[in-house]
């Protein structure tokens, strides 16, 4: 019995060692598998992160690349400016170099005549043979003979460049067509004459109806020049002159338009750049939250709340006005400004398109100045007051005029039931800068400056006879459609010819008004 009992003993000994080496093989398995995987998954990441890798690489190396591209566009245009500036030098050199040889062939001539009497001189006193004298004398006149060609060609070259420059003045001051070239050449010739202004400030090549832009560039440089030299600084003197009118109608440039508007407008309130800051330092006092603001109320300091919430609507093409944009805080300065020096008048819509369009050409104060003067002109100042009354002095002496100018058309508009109320208010409140394009609006704005008020008048009525040429084809609603639609139907240069064959002037409208003044009094 003992031995089977220990047999058994070994028998069950060997069971459980076999099962435990089954167990231990299992986990080995499983761990292997484990194991497996994740060599695996470590693989694909492994995969994943280098075609990440790849691709940013070839993104940084796409950047490099378009950095690199940037950097020589930079290069080429830092090239062009320093050429463009190098070239300009070059020009101005020439001009002074044209000027300092004008002035020596003038001397030389002078010069050989002073010879010629000397000879003469000579020969009497001292006996020299009168062949000798003749002989001197020839050569001294052929010299002479040869200067005066000379003379004669730089005379010539003079003409040649005002007849140039007279018939591409309409290109420069935003015309389309090169049509009337001739027109306003006289005056224009002979203030170039009278000046400094030399041909070789015009580049080689230059004609008529071919002109490059650098010579469109040099010629209006030489028109500037013509008006900073020779106009500007004898303002007082020859601001009245039909010569400087002539120049004055078709048009200011660009580049000095502000200052011509500021010498025009004057300062007559005499304001000064200190009172300027000071009221626009006290219209922030007044100003509260403006994103719930709505035209409520005029005449009050209070509607410098209503100038964001309107500014944003003033020209939004431009880009200039908006928030963010160039001349946003400009814009707000000025009318707020205004509101504190005329609180009895306050803010009033309309006003920000005329603030707006004198901060194009000029800085902040100056278009402070320059809007206070047009506020109190005579038109502006009845039409600004909002009083119905007044403003309708405007409308009644208006239709007068119309009656009398376009009688055909003035019959038909009441034959159809349009009032002058339905399109006159909004072109005179904001002289016409929302209605016409810019450099248009801004030649408008230039014969203002010029004649005054009346411009108000015949402006609207070359506007209406450009439009309606034959009013009988035109019912209510293409009236009312065309009238909206003034900016994209009117030719600068037409309607330009058309306000310089309306017969009015000041007076007319002066005793028109004042008349009525009297009536209602």
């Amino acid at each position: 019995n003992n031995n089977n009992n220990n047999h058994d003993n070994d028998n069950n000994k060997n069971s459980n060692s076999f099962v435990n080496n089954n167990d231990d093989n299992n986990s080995i398995s499983v761990i292997e598998t484990e194991y497996e995987f994740e060599k695996l998954v470590l693989i694909q990441e492994i995969s994943r992160l280098e075609k990440l890798l790849a691709e940013k690489t070839e993104q940084t190396e796409q950047q490099s690349k378009s950095l690199y591209a940037a950097n020589r566009r930079i290069e080429s245009l830092r090239q062009l400016a320093e050429s463009a500036k190098a070239e300009s030098s070059q020009m101005k050199e020439q001009l002074i170099a044209t000027r300092v040889e004008y002035e020596q062939i003038l001397s030389q001539r002078d010069s050989l005549a002073k010879n010629i009497k000397s000879a003469e001189k000579t020969e009497f006193l001292l006996g020299i043979s009168s062949q000798d004298i003749l002989s001197e004398t020839k050569r001294l006149g052929e010299q002479l003979k040869k200067t005066e060609l000379e003379l004669s060609q730089a005379k010539h070259d003079r003409e040649q460049l005002a007849k140039e420059l007279g018939a591409t003045r309409d290109y420069f001051n935003g015309n389309k067509t090169w049509k009337d070239e001739r027109r306003g050449f006289r005056p224009f010739s002979k203030l170039l004459n009278s000046s400094t202004i030399k041909k070789s400030s015009i580049p080689t090549g230059f004609s008529l109806f071919q002109v490059s832009p650098q010579a469109h560039s040099a010629a209006q440089t030489a028109l500037e020049v013509l008006w900073v030299k020779e106009i500007l600084p004898k303002w007082e003197e020859r601001k009245n002159s039909k010569d400087v009118k002539a120049l004055w109608y078709r048009g200011i440039p660009s580049a000095i338009r502000g200052r011509v508007w500021s010498l025009s407008l004057k300062n007559p309130f005499h304001i000064t750049e200190d009172l300027y800051i000071i009221l626009a330092e006290t219209s922030k006092h007044f100003v509260r939250d403006v994103s719930n603001a709505t035209i409520q109320a005029y005449g009050e300091q209070d509607t410098v709340n209503l100038i964001v919430s309107d500014i944003g609507r003033t020209f939004p093409s431009m880009k200039l006005f908006g928030k963010g944009f160039p001349l946003h805080d400009s814009l707000i300065k000025v009318l707020c400004a205004f509101v504190m020096y005329r609180p009895d008048l306050g803010y009033i819509q309309g006003m920000s398109y005329l603030a707006a369009f004198l901060l194009i050409f000029m800085d902040d104060f100056s278009a402070f100045v320059c809007f206070v003067s047009l506020i109190n002109s005579p038109s502006f100042h009845l039409l600004y007051h909002i009083d119905e009354s007044k403003v309708k002095l405007i409308f009644e002496v208006f239709d007068i005029l119309f009656k009398e100018t376009l009688p055909e058309l003035y019959d038909h508009f009441k034959k159809v039931n349009i009032s002058s109320e339905m399109y006159l208010l909004d072109w005179f409140l904001t002289l016409y800068s929302r209605a016409l394009p810019t450099e248009t609006a801004a030649r408008v704005w230039d014969l203002y400056m010029l004649y005054g008020d009346v411009v108000l008048f015949r402006v609207a009525f070359a506007i209406l006879k450009e439009l309606f040429p034959n009013p009988q084809n035109f019912g209510f609603d293409d009236i009312l459609i065309t009238l909206r639609n003034v900016y994209d139907k009117i030719e600068s240069e037409s309607l330009f010819t058309t306000i310089s064959s309306i017969e009015l002037n000041s007076s007319q409208i002066t005793k028109l008004l004042q008349k009525y003044i009297d009536d209602q009094s």
